[in-house]
């Protein structure tokens, strides 16, 4: 059984002015394109698993969130339970030409994007000892849930290395009153490209852990040791 959170936090931007003539402004009625290179680099920050062999009964029903589901049907016992939670966090820069006295407009030119794991813990009812069949048969499973998340996460590095840099390059321009104004709006642009990145590949990882989780497969475990 698995556990999940996750949030985005933007953590830090900065931009750089272009500051052209006013010949220059009032000939160029658009934003111009980016003058430099766009930089990029996408890192996953991992934890490593922690492990919980002492909690009971009661604390993992509670945990997973009672032992019915939400028509009242009695769900299997609950015997482990995989907490996660990650979060994704990035710093970003601009460049921001002036358009006129009153009007700027910037493109994003430099994104450090993390996935860091905030959360990886495996609990084990306290009934099973470390060494025996029901407790290798519990953490077997608990792995699988562990796999799922490491492998989601994995994915999302994939596809944020695979799409940024286009995803950038194509952005729109923040427009704003001022430079501060209009990186703010452009950051604002590619937060809304990257939640659609991620969050395909979120609900997949929800799918597959729901897929772990399913009656058939909790008959399987405890069929693996005589006594439960």
């Amino acid at each position: 059984m698995v556990n999940a959170k996750h949030l985005i936090i933007v953590i830090i931007f900065s931009f750089c002015t272009i500051e052209p003539s006013l010949i220059y402004a009032a000939k160029k009625k658009k934003c111009p394109q980016l003058t430099n290179n766009i930089d990029y680099f996408v890192e996953i920050v991992p934890k490593e698993i922690d492990y919980d062999f002492r909690i009971s009964q009661k604390q993992l029903n509670r945990m997973a969130g009672g032992i019915t589901g939400s028509r009242g049907i009695r769900r299997e016992k609950v015997l482990g339970l995989t907490s996660t939670q990650h979060e994704i966090s990035y710093k970003m820069s601009s460049q921001s030409v002036t358009m006129s006295k009153t009007r700027f407009c910037a493109r994003i030119n430099s994104v450090s994007l993390k996935i860091r794991v905030k959360k990886l813990k495996v609990y084990v009812l306290n009934k099973y000892k470390p060494g025996t069949c029901q407790y290798n048969a519990i953490i077997d499973h608990e792995h699988e849930h562990v796999s799922t998340f490491q492998n989601g996460l994995k994915n999302l590095k994939d596809e944020f290395e695979n799409r940024i840099w286009g995803i950038i390059r194509n952005l729109p321009p923040g427009i704003g009153t001022s430079p501060r104004r209009a990186s703010k709006a452009a950051f604002k642009h590619l937060d809304f490209r990257i939640s659609r990145i991620k969050d395909p590949i979120e609900k997949q990882m929800q799918i597959e852990n729901e897929n772990i989780d399913t009656p058939l497969s909790y008959r399987k475990l405890t069929q693996k040791c005589n006594s439960w």
